[in-house]
């Protein structure tokens, strides 16, 4: 036997008597008023204002899409789903003071609010994970790539770079995907082959004009050994980058004994 058709019941916290526009999401109906939406994104605004099935002559008859529950607006399944809807009707008709703030709510609405047009909505989530003290580099990665927030690339691939393959777990290549995650790898195989390539190869010591031959070799001799012994191992540093800019500020602070500050200031 067929089953009986499952009526859709009203949004117990978006359905409001006063609102002119039905909407449906699943099983889910609301209520709501289209001026206001469409304010807030020019694609609604748009939907709410084509002509509807069964309008004519700028009536709105019985049968019209939207005018009542048994005729509403559909919203259809991806793109919304009951929980997204909900997430982004709070953010635009409730106080931030009853935002749920945690990740699946401001992920619901960067994704709403992305696919509406909706810039504010996109700015809030923006701000919000950036007044974070702590923001999953991968994560960061991920929503800068889907949604085209591209201060967040840079950022997010330099944190990763520096992550020890041990860091990434199963999950992270996952939603990196492969091609992302096999590239992130590769980079850093080629730079910490890099680092060690920096570490063992002394860097030629460049001559000053003051300085003579004879006396260039034995700048030349401290200099590498000082290389070797004490600048050389920086590079290795787990920090590298900061450990590398440490380095480069003490040689232009700090004369080498033993090197002439001519040759010094014309390599560094």
């Amino acid at each position: 036997p067929l089953k009986p058709r499952v009526r859709p019941e009203r949004s117990k916290q978006f359905y409001y008597d006063d609102g002119a526009a039905v909407i449906i999401v699943s099983r889910v109906l609301y209520r709501l008023h289209p001026s206001i939406l469409g304010k807030r994104s020019p694609i609604l605004g748009t939907m709410f204002t084509l002509p509807q099935k069964g309008e004519r002559s700028g009536t709105l008859l019985a049968s019209a899409e939207g005018f009542d529950d048994d005729h509403p607006i559909l919203l259809p399944y991806p793109h919304f789903t009951i929980q997204k809807f909900d997430h982004l009707l709070t953010y635009l008709f409730v106080g931030p003071s009853s935002y749920p703030m945690d990740d699946q709510f401001l992920l619901n609405i960067l994704d709403l609010s992305h696919f509406l047009d909706i810039a504010d909505g996109v700015e809030f989530v923006i701000q919000t994970f950036d007044a974070r003290t702590e923001f999953n580099a991968v994560l960061k990665f991920r929503l800068a790539h889907k949604y085209r927030i591209m201060k967040w690339l840079e950022p997010a691939l330099h944190e990763m770079l520096k992550w020890s393959g041990a860091v990434f777990t199963q999950q992270d290549a996952i939603d990196l995907g492969f091609h992302v995650f096999y590239e992130i790898i590769s980079t850093k195989s080629k730079v910490e082959e890099l680092w060690k390539g920096m570490a063992y190869n002394t860097p030629e010591l460049v001559r000053g004009i003051l300085c003579p031959v004879r006396r260039y070799e034995k700048c030349k001799a401290v200099w590498e050994d000082v290389w070797w012994s004490e600048l050389g191992r920086h590079i290795l540093h787990p920090g590298w980058s900061t450990a590398g800019q440490l380095v480069k500020e003490q040689l232009n602070e700090t004369m080498i004994p033993g090197v002439c500050p001519g040759c010094q200031l014309a390599t560094v």
